[in-house]
């Protein structure tokens, strides 16, 4: 598709994106987000499917495929979630032939000190991205994703890029619906943990306290904890001596009593002493195993841990706009000690589905990049292979996997991303033209599927494809007045799916 072309199509399909900024996204996203809309009568309209829980889908799924969509107009919202939550996360179903062709992301660290770093960067993100585009198990891959948020480490920071494919196996991938006290086990014994946040080179004179600030600001009981700078050095001192085996071989945790300090330690605002003895014995464990124990366990990180997942789920701020959701899982959370699939399914049937029941919609919650490149090429049905174009797009979006820099991973809020659109109207001219080496949609497949006999139904039948619904009518007149006197199906269906992608319908989740 000629760029010129593009650009004169998209221009009236982007032209509402500026009042989705900070201070007007509200009005619109609301709307944007499933107030009830004709769904039309082409062959990707389902029998019985609702808006409202089409606006549920899209917040539970990376992109409401036509597949799941049937699913939930047979047994309802609520039975696919179920569904979802008794599913066996590790489970990757017919993506493992698509996964096979990597190699990579299955290997330990020792396996991949002799390979290019940037080879293994870029396959674990394309692994992360074929799963969350082909996987059947949305509600999971959400999950790993914000665990691998909320416990984050960048790969480009020392040795961590061959210690990350462990790391999301065993970590977030895991643990994604267990336990969240093992989920916190896990990663602070984790290898790439320990070498992101620079604990395996702390020493009893010189303490490093980078990963107990983090454990506790970030991994557990928020800023706003209760704990205080003497919790923080404490906690460092405790976790002086967990390292791994050697500076040459750092896939496996150790205790070296060497490097520990063996003195009485005391948190106040955890209201813990920790009793040197524990550390006895050669595995340091039970000394840093008290003070999780507690964390997991604290009131302060149920708070912490319900607010990260309201906030993914329903709303920004979940204190104004889902309160009563925040409250309920909340109090799952801490009645099941951090059972995490009894508290999304808390959530889920207690949180959304009466907020959708109630209103038909959902509070706004803008798509971040990652969400909207999956969501595009999950929802056109595209064939990708999850490489570097589309990561690069990603990089440029500001949003590659697993390159966060700093440690409180990316915002799961609207307003940083609302800065980066031209990107996304790049990635969807670039998808539909066929000019994003290695991701491809058939266009001209889409048009006969679409089996409409006019413009109007084409442009109708796409968008429900799409968006859900069709376009507005000036949305369809722009789009169509935008074909070359000229095109083919394949060439007007190309444009009308790029414009359909840069919409502001479809940057919101």
């Amino acid at each position: 598709m000629n760029r010129r072309r593009f650009l004169r199509v998209t221009a009236t399909a982007v032209a509402g994106a500026a009042a989705a900024g900070a201070s007007g996204c509200a009005p619109a996203a609301r709307h944007l987000s499933g107030v009830p809309l004709p769904l039309g009568d082409g062959p990707w309209s389902v029998d019985g499917e609702r808006a409202s829980e089409l606006a549920g889908l899209r917040r539970l799924s990376t992109g409401s495929s036509l597949a799941e969509r049937r699913v939930v107009a047979r047994i309802g919202l609520a039975g696919w979630c179920e569904e979802q939550l008794a599913a066996d996360p590790a489970d990757d179903g017919a993506l493992g032939w698509r996964l096979r062709r990597l190699d990579t992301p299955w290997r330990g660290a020792d396996e991949l000190s002799g390979r290019e770093p940037e080879l293994v960067r870029e396959e674990l993100a394309a692994a992360t991205l074929l799963r969350r585009v082909y996987g059947v198990q949305p509600v999971a891959e959400q999950m790993v994703e914000q665990w691998t948020d909320h416990l984050n480490i960048s790969v480009d920071k020392g040795e961590v890029w061959r210690l990350a494919p462990t790391w999301d196996r065993e970590v977030p991938r895991t643990h994604a619906l267990g336990r969240f006290g093992d989920l916190l086990r896990a990663s602070v014994r984790a290898p790439a943990m320990l070498t992101y946040l620079d604990n395996r080179d702390s020493l009893p004179e010189a303490p490093n306290e980078n990963h107990a600030r983090e454990l506790l600001e970030l991994h557990s009981l928020g800023v706003n904890g209760g704990y205080a700078q003497a919790d923080v050095s404490a906690l460092a001192r405790a976790l002086t001596g967990w390292t791994v085996r050697d500076r040459f071989r750092p896939d496996r945790f150790v205790f070296d009593a060497a490097q520990h300090d063996g003195s009485a330690k005391v948190m106040p605002g955890l209201e813990v002493a920790i009793d040197p003895a524990l550390a006895l014995g050669g595995t340091g464990a039970a000394e840093v195993e008290s003070v999780l124990a507690r964390l997991a366990d604290h009131p302060a990180t149920a708070q912490r841990v319900a607010l990260r997942l309201t906030r993914r789920f329903l709303a920004d701020d979940p204190s104004t706009e889902a309160p009563a959701a925040l409250t309920r899982t909340e109090a799952t959370f801490r009645a099941t000690h951090g059972d995490l699939r009894a508290t999304l399914r808390t959530l889920v049937l207690d949180g959304m589905l009466p907020m959708l029941e109630q209103h038909g919609a959902l509070p706004p919650k803008l798509k971040r990049p990652s969400d909207f490149v999956a969501s595009a090429l999950r929802v056109t049905g595209a064939e990708t292979d999850g490489g570097g174009p589309v990561q690069d797009a990603l990089a440029a979006m500001g949003h590659a996997p697993y390159r966060w820099p700093t440690p409180d991973g990316p915002p799961d809020v609207a307003t940083p991303w609302l800065g980066g659109l031209r990107g996304r109207w790049s990635f969807a001219a670039d998808l539909a033209s066929g000019a994003l080496h290695g991701s491809s949609i058939d266009a001209a497949g889409l048009a006969r599927s679409a089996e409409a006999g006019d413009p109007t139904s084409l442009v109708d039948r796409l968008g429900v494809l799409i968006l859900g619904a069709p376009p507005s009518p000036s949305e369809r007149a722009a789009i169509v007045a935008a074909w070359p006197a000229d095109a083919d199906d394949a060439e007007a269906a190309a444009i009308t799916v790029a414009a359909l992608l840069s919409m502001p319908a479809f940057q919101w989740r």
